[in-house]
């Protein structure tokens, strides 16, 4: 996803702001594709701290941190490929469409392509995969967070996420976590669905 907008402010962010982005960038590239081995070893070596370890959002990140150790990256690989694309119809979808419309699915992307069109941002150049796509709307709300923290920002932030993301991310990560092919990405579910759940009750604080 690429972004043609209005830049952030020049401010810089408040450290758990900073750390929400970094987030949903991990996230964004972990559905994206099966993820290198580079980066499986600097997500297990990452000292990044979630609150408290007893928390669900800290437990999550824990065990998403063990299976990054653990992980194989072409195993990963073939996980994802067996979740996501699979042979005809996948297992578990990982396009928004299929979670938030019934009868025309062409729907939710037109609207998201005027959405993004209107928030400055564009698919990236060489990107096959339409804009519904798990690992793009991640990386929108990445983009998002890193123009600001402001009052309007996050608002702008609260309505893209409760339109595009909240509505199928619990649905979606129990697809997976309901599957006996995942293993890396049940704790890859796990740790969204708690973020999801932070991030929500974040947002509901702004109204």
């Amino acid at each position: 996803m690429s972004d043609d907008g209005a830049p952030a402010s020049g401010m810089p962010l408040a450290p758990e702001e900073a750390l929400r982005a970094e987030l949903y960038g991990v996230l964004a590239h972990l559905f994206a594709s099966g993820p290198e081995a580079e980066f499986l070893r600097s997500l297990a070596a990452s000292d990044a701290e979630l609150g408290d370890a007893a928390a669900p959002l800290g437990a999550a990140w824990r065990s998403l941190k063990s299976a990054a150790e653990a992980a194989d990256a072409s195993r990963v690989a073939l996980e994802h490929a067996e979740l996501f694309v699979g042979t005809g119809r996948a297992p578990v979808s990982i396009y928004a469409s299929h979670y938030l419309t019934e009868t025309w699915k062409e729907h939710t992307l037109v609207e998201l392509r005027d959405q993004l069109q209107a928030l400055g941002l564009a698919r990236a150049g060489g990107v096959s995969q339409p804009e519904d796509h798990m690992a793009a709307l991640l990386e929108v709300m990445r983009h998002l967070a890193l123009r600001g923290d402001d009052n309007d920002s996050l608002a702008v932030q609260a309505g893209f996420f409760e339109r595009y993301l909240g509505p199928w991310g619990e649905r979606f990560c129990g697809a997976i976590e309901g599957n006996a092919a995942a293993e890396f990405y049940c704790a890859a579910a796990k740790m969204l669905q708690a973020f999801f759940v932070v991030e929500q009750h974040g947002f509901s604080l702004q109204e």
